[in-house]
Formats: C-alpha cells, structure tokens, sequence
C-alpha cells in the first residue's frame, strides 16, 4: 500500500507527457566540432546598465560624491561596460544653464553628474555608453549634452 496513491498516476502521466512522439523523433540533427575552440568571448562583454538617474546620484554618484562602495563592486566584477540610459533618457534633461525645462522633464543632468559618470570610468576602467535624450529637448540640446559629455571626458584621463 502506497502513501501515495495518486503518485503514481501522477509519474506515469508526467512520464508519458514529455516523451516524444516517434512523428517528431527526427525534427533536426545536431552536431558539436570539438577540434575547434571557437571564438573568444572578450574580456569586456559583461557590463552594467544604469538609469540616468540612479547613476547620477545613487549608484555611481556626481564627482563630488562618488559611491566608492558601489565601485567596489564594479570593480569586483572585472572588466566590462557601464551603459547609462534607459527608459530615463527620455525624462532626463541637460541643462547647465538652469533653463524652464520641458514638461516631460523630471531630472536634470548637472556638470557634476556627468562629471561623476567619467570620474567613475577613469576610476575602474570601464568604458561608458551615455543616451542622449532626443526626444524632449531637441537636435541642438543633444548636441551641447554631446559636446559635454566629450569635455567631460577629457577632464579625467582614463575614462
């Protein structure tokens, strides 16, 4: 006497479920060259995204505030990319010049903050990938952030 009864039923009926039907047994051939290594993964492929936000003031921090913990843990992982964008990119606005934004516009990229995401690049070796929002703001704002971001840039050798 089992203490399961139905367990048994149960097997059977999983058991008969994933077996596979003689109609399907021949739906493709595989095969695997073992004399080959293939291609080399690069040492950079892992990478990390961030919201616009979230970098700017919280996991990577502005320049005058750097998250050193959260460095730590970049650079723990090894080598990699540190993307900045996102949904954000959209609602996130630069303006050094304290403009009315649009309305769609909920954060505004300081200097410091941009300051910060290349401090952080120079900092654990990681290259950036910066959105740049041309949704809210327009061609001419995007190209000042672009303008910007590569200023930003050369401020901190290494990024």
């Amino acid at each position: 006497m089992s203490r399961f009864p139905g367990l048994r039923k149960f097997a059977l009926l999983v058991f008969s479920a994933v077996t596979v039907s003689p109609v399907f047994a021949q739906l493709a051939t595989v095969s695997v060259n073992v004399t080959s290594l293939g291609k080399t993964i690069p040492t950079d492929f892992s990478g990390i995204g961030l919201e616009v936000d979230d970098a700017a003031t919280a996991s990577l921090g502005p320049a005058s505030n750097p998250n050193l913990v959260y460095y730590q843990l970049i650079k723990n992982l090894g080598h990699g990319v540190i993307r900045i964008g996102g949904a954000s990119t959209d609602y996130s606005c630069w303006n050094p010049v304290g403009a009315p934004n649009p309305r769609a516009c909920t954060f505004t990229i300081t200097q410091d903050e941009l300051n910060g995401y290349m401090s952080a690049s120079a900092t654990l070796g990681w290259p950036i990938l910066l959105g740049v929002n041309l949704q809210q703001n327009g061609p001419a704002w995007a190209v000042q952030y672009g303008v910007a971001a590569v200023q930003a840039n050369a401020a901190f050798p290494g990024s």
